[in-house]
């Protein structure tokens, strides 16, 4: 079973091409720390709320997302790089949400 995370980031008012930049940054971040796990970066277009951002990454099932997000925040380095882009991170947007989607095709 195939599963597609969403991190939806609804970013301040203006700050969505920052954002935008600054949520491809996790994918070094992932790629310094060992881990191969390709992600997409979708921007809203001026549609619905604006300044809102996603990023999409597809794990293969529940084991290998939880297993990869382990590896992520299971080592003091690659804990700290990702509390220094989490800090980042919060002064772009206001919330964010998660979502977890079993793909079907």
């Amino acid at each position: 079973m195939a599963i597609l995370q969403r991190r939806i980031f609804y970013g301040k008012v203006g700050k969505g091409a920052e954002l935008t930049e600054h949520v491809k940054r996790v994918n070094d971040i992932m790629t310094k720390h060992g881990i191969d796990q390709p992600i997409r970066v979708l921007s809203d277009f001026n549609s619905g709320r604006t300044d809102r951002i996603v990023v999409e990454l597809r794990y293969e099932s529940l084991t290998e997302m939880e297993a990869t997000e382990r590896r992520m925040f299971g080592e003091p380095n690659s804990q700290k790089d990702f509390d220094d882009y989490v800090v980042d991170l919060s002064r772009l947007i206001h919330h964010s949400e998660v979502e977890h989607w079993q793909l079907h095709s």
